[in-house]
């Protein structure tokens, strides 16, 4: 699991202000398959004071929940320099029912 962060590339830096305590929000597209999704980042400070393993546990723990962002994938590094959360990507307009065929 130690190459997960290599499956992905940045599409947009979405920047750290927005999400709240981050190191930063991304908008990355699988390699592979191309699909897209939401990595966001934490510092080692989070990952030793444990917070990043709470919040995946809780993502996890809620993962059925239609109101809450599912979680898709993790990562925390070996030496503990910091960590990934990767979530579902709703564009704003896909999650307000607007489907973009309704757009034309």
């Amino acid at each position: 699991m130690s190459n997960l962060p290599q499956k992905y590339q940045v599409v947009r830096n979405l920047g750290s202000r927005r999400g709240g305590q981050n190191k930063g929000i991304l908008i990355v597209q699988h390699r592979q398959t191309g699909h897209r999704c939401i990595k966001k980042k934490l510092s080692s400070t989070q990952v030793r004071q444990g917070r990043a393993q709470k919040e995946i546990e809780m993502l996890e723990r809620f993962k059925q929940c239609e109101n809450i962002v599912t979680i898709l994938d993790n990562f925390i590094s070996p030496l503990r320099l910091g960590a990934s959360i990767f979530t579902e990507y709703h564009h704003l307009r896909n999650s307000l029912g607007h489907d973009r065929e309704t757009q034309k």
